[in-house]
């Protein structure tokens, strides 16, 4: 064996195998076997059944809030700041607007000055005259609060969705001011709603150092055996569990401490792993508290979390760090550790930071940063939801559905292999084999992703089989035409190949940019198509071309077999 040929079947075997390992997920549990990848596809909710939801987030109603804490705040800041003012109010029908009256011209400088030193991207100037100074918030500044907001209430309902145990609910932002909710598998849509319409609440709890970790573990441990309960068994969700442990454990724990627990970093759910933390539940700092909350590269260029507080909440910031220096302090959200950041000293100023080290790359601490400042916010800023849309789709319809949708999909691929068996033989059955690769290594592909297979993904899938069929054709018809020629089939099969890849080429590459658009500018099922489509077509460049043309090499060139009967067709 030639060593390109040796090389080929390395190649085509390395793929086969990775792409086995990205399969097993989809048949076989692959949460304890760390030589597994985590990730597998899951069948959407036209599918399996479930509940569809569209949400409409009250942003006018926040944007509102926002001006009238502004009012407040400048209040405060002012008066700090020793610069007397008449008054700070909104003005009337304008939900962004706020006049500042003065005192005299020298204060009217004096608010300026301090309106540029604190609120340069926040407040813009609209008149200054006859001692009045008019502001509003810039367009900029509203345009990325309103998308901080709908990230917000995406950041509660997913957390609200893990403790119902949807295990792949689909949460995506619909447009500005609307949410697209889809919980598979999902029956009771009343719990559903209930839980998702509840308010998210942010704290700030000092981490209590009365009690080391590992007799917390222990603890913990056996309170669950002494009362035959566990997170996740039976119907007990994670706000009953800590409610349960917290009650069989008071007696034990010191006075106004609480258990709490983070989810683990490798892990999915709290379920499958999470690290229990001891906290204090004397201080009253809470989301309600917290103007604003950002990623920042800090002086190294890594990500880190800024926020800010209200000025009230700044005071209460600085005595909660007071308690927590040489410590921790957690950040919880609804009983849920999101971070539990190193406090060094007393924090008072007007913003502050949350550093999350430098062992990590840049972009999983990138990932984590934005996570945190967006559940900071989701506590603070709090929109209202309205439901817009429901849809119950019965796990029978859907059943029914991916049944007939399945039944297609087999009946015609199985008529295409049966095709290429009859009109090209030997040859043909080789085209199967690359055509089955093709499948395999399209699942494979859509399960890394953790892509969700849908009724129009099935139909993408059905789709490719005819981009697959078609590539092989163009190669096969390009070896008859060598073999009429009178081309002996090693020269033919290296011919037909050499001649067909533009034609191949350029039609799986067209193929692959209608896909590319159809998944830019479409939304769910059109996107879910588009997707599996193109990963199919890709696959088949590979299957079609590479593996095809290895097994063809070995059977014709190498063992000198007569199977390229297609001459006779």
């Amino acid at each position: 064996m030639s060593e390109k040929l040796r090389w080929r079947w390395f190649i085509t075997i390395a793929v086969t195998i990775v792409g086995l390992l990205y399969n097993l997920p989809n048949v076989i549990d692959a949460t304890n076997k760390a030589w597994l990848p985590k990730t597998k596809m899951t069948m959407g909710l036209d599918i399996q059944g479930g509940i569809h939801l569209v949400m409409g987030v009250d942003v006018a109603t926040v944007i509102k809030e926002r001006t009238t804490k502004m009012v407040k705040n400048l209040v405060a800041d002012f008066s700090d700041s020793k610069i007397p003012v008449k008054s700070v109010e909104e003005v009337d029908g304008d939900e962004i607007t706020m006049k500042i009256v003065a005192t005299s011209e020298a204060d009217m400088v004096k608010i300026k000055t301090r309106l540029a030193e604190g609120y340069a991207t926040t407040l813009q100037i609209l008149t200054d005259k006859n001692n009045e100074i008019v502001v509003k918030f810039y367009d900029a500044y509203l345009q990325q609060l309103k998308k901080e907001i709908v990230d917000q209430a995406i950041q509660v309902i997913r957390n609200r969705i893990d403790e119902f145990g949807v295990a792949e609910p689909s949460i995506s932002a619909q447009g500005t001011d609307r949410i697209l909710v889809q919980l598979p598998g999902i029956k009771d849509s009343a719990s559903a709603k209930e839980l998702i319409n509840r308010t998210a609440k942010l704290d700030f709890r000092v981490v209590s150092n009365e009690i080391d970790g590992l007799k917390l573990e222990e603890m913990i441990k056996s309170a669950e055996e002494k009362g035959a309960f566990k997170l996740g068994v039976g119907a007990l969700g994670y706000q009953e569990y800590v409610k349960r442990l917290n009650a069989d454990l008071k007696a034990q724990l010191p006075a106004n401490t609480r258990i709490v627990f983070e989810k683990l970093d490798n892990v999915d759910s709290l379920e499958d792993g999470r690290r229990p933390y001891l906290v204090r539940t004397d201080s009253n700092l809470s989301g309600a508290e917290l103007e604003d909350a950002a990623v920042r590269p800090d002086e190294y260029g890594k990500p880190e979390v800024t926020f800010q507080f209200s000025v009230d909440g700044r005071r209460m910031f600085a005595e909660i760090t007071e308690k927590a220096a040489g410590g921790f302090l957690a950040i919880v959200l609804d009983d849920v550790v999101k971070s539990a950041p190193s406090v060094r000293e007393k924090i008072d100023s007007e913003s502050a930071r949350i550093t999350l080290g430098s062992s990590r790359d840049y972009n999983t601490t990138l990932k984590e940063a934005q996570f945190i400042s967006t559940s900071l916010r989701a506590g603070s800023l709090p929109a209202g939801l309205t439901q817009l849309e429901e849809r119950t789709v019965g796990p029978s319809m859907g059943a029914d559905a991916v049944a007939k949708a399945g039944r297609a999909a087999a009946v015609g691929t199985l008529v295409v292999l049966l095709f290429f068996i009859a009109y090209y033989r030997a040859a043909g059955l080789v085209a199967d084999v690359a055509l089955m690769l093709n499948f395999f290594l399209t699942f494979a592909i859509l399960s890394s992703l953790g892509a969700t297979l849908t009724l129009p993904g099935i139909a993408g899938l059905a789709l490719t089989v005819g981009m697959s069929v078609d590539a092989n054709i163009v190669i096969f018809e390009r070896i008859r035409d060598q073999l009429k020629l009178g081309s002996s089939q090693a020269a033919a099969l290296k011919d037909g190949f050499a001649n067909s890849y533009s034609a191949v080429l350029d039609s799986n590459i067209t193929a692959i940019l209608t896909c590319i658009v159809l998944a830019y500018y479409g939304t769910g099922p059109i996107r879910g198509f588009a997707i599996t489509l193109m990963t199919g077509v890709i696959c088949s460049m590979f299957t079609a071309v590479f593996v095809s043309r290895t097994i063809l090499d070995t059977l014709v060139v190498r063992l000198k077999l007569n199977i390229l009967s297609v001459k006779k067709a």
